[in-house]
């Protein structure tokens, strides 16, 4: 369970870190 947890938690941090660098990208090619 314990392992499931951590990787639940991995995920996401790697979503947030998509979606942050999609974000970057998007405001950089508008400046």
């Amino acid at each position: 369970m314990l392992v499931y947890h951590i990787t639940a938690k991995s995920i996401e941090h790697y979503k947030n870190i998509k979606i942050i660098l999609q974000v970057e990208s998007f405001v950089n090619k508008h400046i």
